[in-house]
């Protein structure tokens, strides 16, 4: 329950209580067509550099999706509203990001590296569904993404596909029934999704599954009773990475497991939610437990430890080469450079570090953090491990926290990026 339950509730928890409104407004919340100028987005861009920030507000203020360049200081190139998680296409030609349509449906839609050229990709209307969370681009201009629609008392989500050029959508699999999914994720050769079902909180049924990119083949590649999540590929696709608390003593676990504070619903305070954490960080202690981080083949076989022995893991990102990028509970991020060699400290003073992730040609790990070194708030830093150079990319206020952020893909031949008007 590391990531689950001390940062899900601790992260999410804080971020939620500035913007509740905002995360709700999934279906009839009426706001104004997300015309890219009107809208707020952050795009980073050092030569061929680019990151999109997901940033959530406190109320009446909606969340935004921002495009920052990383050129002698950090530069704001586009900035429009939108829903986390915005993520680039594999050619780098499209942002897709969840925002309102004219009548308050949050819906897909995707835009430009500069933030121009914004349109709707879904059309999702009934009054019992949403757009999911989950999204991943596949190959050819494929967006896949989930719709949940609600059963009576329960839920049921679907994945669907829409293909970019043709404006054609199309329903692949209903998922399992009441499941969540959360990380979906398409192989590099497109080959297969995965993604993880949540069968019930606490994060007891935490798995990973596989589809392939028509719908079926669904099932599972790893079964309780431990938890794996956060499940990314290799550059090959020839790995699945996940973080496990598969290392805790089995006897212990179990009974971790029962004893642990139900998270079915979000905390309303911080207060609540910090109690709660401090629950869940006892009966770690107590039961000795342990998480790590795994790779195993995309059919489940061949499961290999890579990180051993952390309490917590609170995030990782594996990089192009194989190196190893991890936050632990000590408010420090480590790199373990291939399977096998000692960790060495990269970034350290950071409170709850959250998202971790590479640029594509891995040389830059940007992290979402709360309260960096001087900064007096939360934000966005970019770490250069080779230097240990920690430069804070996106500062936020008191009222705003950040919530995702991914790297644009490098270009072959691509040139530097200059700053572009957005205004009306």
């Amino acid at each position: 329950m590391g990531r689950d339950g001390v940062r899900r509730l601790l992260i999410w928890a804080g971020a939620l209580i500035l913007s509740a409104t905002a995360i709700v407004a999934g279906c009839r919340a009426r706001k104004p067509e997300p015309n890219v100028p009107a809208a707020q987005a952050l795009l980073l861009l050092n030569r061929h550099y680019v990151l999109a920030i997901g940033v959530y507000h406190q109320e009446p203020e909606p969340p935004e999706v921002r495009i920052v360049a990383l050129a002698d200081r950090p530069r704001t190139i586009a900035s429009f509203e939108g829903y986390y998680p915005a993520l680039w296409s594999p050619d780098g030609q499209w942002l897709a990001y969840e925002a309102p349509d004219s009548s308050g449906w949050n819906q897909l839609w995707v835009c430009a590296p500069d933030g121009s050229r914004a349109r709707m990709v879904t059309d999702v209307t009934d009054e019992d569904s949403r757009t999911g969370k989950p999204l991943t681009w596949g190959r050819e201009g494929a967006l896949y993404y989930t719709v949940l629609r609600y059963q009576g008392s329960g839920h049921r989500e679907q994945l669907w596909r829409v293909n970019l050029g043709s404006g054609e959508r199309e329903r692949l699999v209903d998922l399992p029934r009441w499941a969540l999914t959360d990380s979906l994720t398409a192989s590099p050769q497109g080959g297969l999704l995965a993604f993880e079902v949540v069968q019930n909180l606490p994060r007891s049924g935490r798995d990973i599954w596989t589809v392939t990119p028509g719908g079926t083949n669904m099932h599972a590649i790893t079964r309780g009773p431990y938890a794996y999540w956060h499940c990314a590929w290799s550059a090959d696709g020839a790995w699945l990475y996940c973080i496990s608390d598969a290392l805790t003593e089995a006897r212990n676990y179990a009974q971790y497991a029962r004893r642990l504070p139900s998270v079915e619903r979000m905390p309303a305070t911080e207060s609540e939610s910090t109690e709660t954490g401090r629950k869940i960080a006892a009966l770690q202690e107590r039961f000795d437990y342990r998480e790590g981080v795994y790779r195993m083949r995309p059919d489940g076989t061949r499961r290999e430890l890579l990180v051993r022995g952390q309490r917590t893991i609170q995030a990782a990102a594996v990089s192009s080469s194989g190196a190893i990028a991890y936050a632990d509970d000590k408010d420090a991020v480590f790199l373990v450079e291939k399977a096998g060699r000692p960790r060495r400290v990269i970034a350290s003073g950071f409170w709850l570090p959250g998202r971790l992730s590479w640029s594509a040609d891995g040389r830059l790990l940007a992290m979402d953090c709360w309260s960096p070194p001087g900064s007096g708030g939360m934000g966005v830093a970019v770490l250069d491990p080779k230097t240990g150079t920690q430069t804070m990319v996106a500062r936020y206020t008191k009222t705003e926290a950040p919530q995702w952020h991914d790297w644009r893909p490098t270009l072959p031949g691509e040139g530097a990026y200059s700053a572009i008007s957005t205004t009306r």
